[in-house]
């Protein structure tokens, strides 16, 4: 079933475009029609694929309109509950660090600046920004001398 969408024009109260079907070339008129009161931003709503397919493939989407609602659901909301029924639970990933251990920070200095990783020297400049080097290329950089 393809769900019912609510686009929202940006910073417009209403909005009128032409925009073309990539795969059917049939061309729409869409008219983002404007609220009342303080949210007066046009809006528009529908379910048919083709259309909704034709508005999130044009160059103007996320620019001059975006999609606000799902089935009444904001976007994280729809998201979290889509994943959540097709998935049980939602687990985060867990994330496995090989220990490294350096006999000091020239040492790990030299490790990073070789192949296959190629570090510049300005991401290395303090042990601090080499340990958090090795946490984004996976590993646990320690050194000898703090175990001292």
């Amino acid at each position: 079933m393809t769900p019912n969408k609510k686009y929202k024009s940006i910073n417009r109260s209403g909005l009128l475009i032409v925009i073309v079907s990539p795969e059917s070339k049939r061309q729409f008129t869409i008219e983002f029609k404007p609220g009342y009161g303080r949210n007066a931003e046009g809006y528009y709503y529908t379910n048919d694929p083709v259309v909704q397919e034709a508005i999130e493939n044009d160059k103007r989407f996320n620019k001059s309109f975006k999609i606000d609602k799902i089935n009444n659901l904001s976007i994280h909301e729809y998201n979290a509950k889509t994943k959540s029924s097709k998935q049980g639970e939602v687990v985060p990933p867990t994330v496995v660090f090989v220990e490294k251990m350096f006999k000091n920070v020239n040492a790990a200095k030299d490790f990073f600046r070789a192949d296959p990783y190629k570090v510049p020297v300005s991401k290395l400049a303090t042990k601090a920004l080499i340990v958090a080097k090795g946490k984004t290329l996976g590993f646990e950089t320690k050194f000898e001398n703090d175990l001292i």
